[in-house]
């Protein structure tokens, strides 16, 4: 069982995903390249938990992780005539997700920023205890 893709695992057979999976998405995306809206709000309703996770664990901040999971969704709005079905489409989703974070990581450090909730867990490290009446 690999971290980030959901293998179904039936009597010590992995298996990545069912056809019929397979067969969802190339019809949401046959359908997005249609004009239908409502398949496009169901790709992102379908993958967009495991994106964030994904971005989430690269990043370690909230709100960055929600910006590049939005950068993410976008790209594939716009590039998804150009997917070739080569693989699974949830396998080039995570590959947009994976260099989009990498690259807001390398912006982010660049500017010499720390992650978010790190700074908050540093300032809580500096708080008193509950209870603790602090300095005196």
């Amino acid at each position: 069982m690999t971290l980030f893709s959901s293998p179904h695992v039936l009597d010590n057979e992995t298996t990545v995903e069912r056809p019929a999976q397979l067969e969802d998405d190339r019809e949401l995306c046959e359908r997005v390249l249609r004009g239908d809206e409502s398949a496009f709000a169901r790709l992102v309703e379908k993958h967009h938990a495991k994106v964030f996770r994904l971005v989430r664990g690269i990043l370690g901040d909230w709100h960055q992780s929600e910006d590049v999971c939005q950068e993410v969704f976008t790209t594939l709005f716009r590039k998804l005539s150009s997917f070739r079905h080569d693989s699974l489409l949830s396998t080039w989703i995570y590959r947009v997700a994976v260099n989009a974070a990498l690259k807001a990581r390398k912006r982010w450090r660049a500017r010499g920023a720390e992650s978010l909730d790190g700074d908050l867990l540093s300032l809580a490290r500096g708080l008193p205890a509950p209870g603790d009446p602090g300095p005196r």
